[in-house]
């Protein structure tokens, strides 16, 4: 499945690229090609404008005036300029007649003729060049007609040799396209590269939902085998009493409220997932939700002889939502609670500190090993599963507290070392704390 999705990630970067490329060659392309027509339409329009300046002169001399030196060599001197530019020229009288021709492109008359015959009928003197191929040569012709000073009709053309235009612009496409191909080669090969970095948190997150089916499968499967081991005791004695059975009732009971609550912090999790938790903020007394909170506790903490002590300054006032904080200071005591050992004690303080008001939970428990520490906001990993199962740990809690946090821009701190005890510091900007007034 992923190596499809890769494939069909890599093909659908180099069609975009690839298209892109296309798209940006043939823009290119054309606007050259049309600069170019552009370029040859205004040369050949201007060249035929400066060669029907001498029309009146041809005039003359056909008529019997005497040369002008310096008009012969004007006009040469615009003749052989034009030639350069590869242009070449001829000029006819009304009944089409070669006047004057330059000897550049030289084209049978009757090919000429048939082109001014069709400029006439299409009306299209004076306007756009014409293209024409004469065996292996491009060209343009531009036709416009002028009136001499004896109002005679002259026609002019300028024709130009289009090889080198075209020559160029198939250069141009020539380049573009091996462009297009360089760039299909390289986006397929990049981006297969990147496609295969791309999916790495798509692999990561189906390895986690991998690992999360299995370990809800685990979690539920081991309570409702033990539920059901002390049921099955349970229906070989009918005939003895509850107070009898209690053992085995008392095992299933408590088997069943540790699948409760993992599946409300299932529930818990699925909603935070789906984005429909949202936070109530209120202000509250943090100092009298954090002691309520521990009174709740207490009888846990009875049971192994611990202490909870509580130094939280009782006028501090919270912007929070209240039910969540209630949520994430059980989360921490109960925590605390569990790895603690016996006849020790748990001290809830707090300080400010650059900008932060920090409210710590320090127990002298287990602690927890530098390795672990990284891991300990991942859905269900327990540094000891058999030692935390026992202790009534999911391996839960701190995802539920570091989404909490989260949601109210704090975040949570875990210092600890084995056999030495754990921190929990909890750090709320300072925005958000406020002291009840006297």
């Amino acid at each position: 499945m992923l190596n499809k999705l890769r494939l069909n990630l890599t093909l659908l970067n180099t069609f975009v690229l690839v298209g892109i490329l296309i798209a940006i060659s043939a823009f290119l392309y054309f606007t050259m090609r049309l600069n170019l027509a552009n370029d040859v339409d205004s040369e050949l329009s201007m060249a035929s404008e400066q060669l029907s300046t001498y029309i009146n002169y041809f005039d003359e001399i056909s008529d019997g005036y005497p040369r002008d030196a310096e008009k012969d060599e004007e006009y040469n001197d615009l003749i052989q300029k034009l030639l350069n530019q590869n242009i070449t020229t001829v000029v006819w009288n009304e009944d089409f007649d070669v006047m004057r021709s330059s000897i550049y492109l030289q084209l049978p008359n009757n090919i000429l003729n048939d082109l001014i015959q069709y400029n006439f009928q299409t009306g299209n003197i004076g306007g756009e060049a014409l293209n024409y191929k004469y065996g292996i040569i491009d060209m343009k012709i531009f036709t416009n007609v002028y009136v001499s000073q004896s109002g005679e009709m002259r026609v002019v053309q300028t024709i130009k040799n289009m090889n080198a235009e075209i020559g160029f612009l198939n250069w141009l496409l020539r380049i573009l396209l091996i462009a297009v191909f360089m760039g299909m080669t390289l986006s397929l090969a990049g981006g297969y590269i990147i496609s295969g970095r791309s999916i790495i948190p798509v692999k990561e997150s189906i390895k986690k939902q991998q690992e999360f089916v299995a370990n809800v499968s685990h979690e539920l499967r081991t309570p409702i085998a033990v539920v059901l081991t002390n049921l099955d005791v349970i229906k070989t004695s009918p005939e003895e009493t509850v107070r009898q059975q209690w053992e085995w009732l008392n095992n299933a009971y408590n088997e069943t409220k540790r699948m409760e609550k993992v599946v409300t912090d299932l529930l818990f999790l699925a909603k935070v997932d789906a984005g429909q938790i949202n936070l109530e903020r209120e202000k509250f007394n943090l100092a009298y939700l954090i002691t309520d909170t521990s009174e709740k506790l207490m009888p846990l903490a009875a049971k192994k002889n611990i202490s909870i002590y509580n130094s939280i300054d009782d006028k501090i006032m919270l912007n929070a939502d209240r039910l969540k904080m209630m949520q994430l200071a059980i989360i921490l005591i109960d925590n605390s609670i569990k790895y603690s050992a016996e006849n020790s004690a748990i001290t809830i303080s707090s300080k400010e500190d650059k900008g932060y008001f920090i409210l710590k939970f320090k127990d002298h428990g287990i602690g927890i090993a530098g390795k672990d520490l990284e891991k300990i906001y991942e859905r269900f990993y327990r540094a000891d599963k058999a030692r935390s199962r026992d202790m009534g740990g999911t391996g839960l809690g701190l995802s539920i507290a570091k989404w909490i946090a989260d949601e109210h821009d704090w975040h949570i701190e875990i210092t600890s070392k084995p056999s030495k005890g754990t921190t929990a510091s909890v750090f709320i900007p300072m925005e958000q704390i406020y002291y009840e007034e006297e």
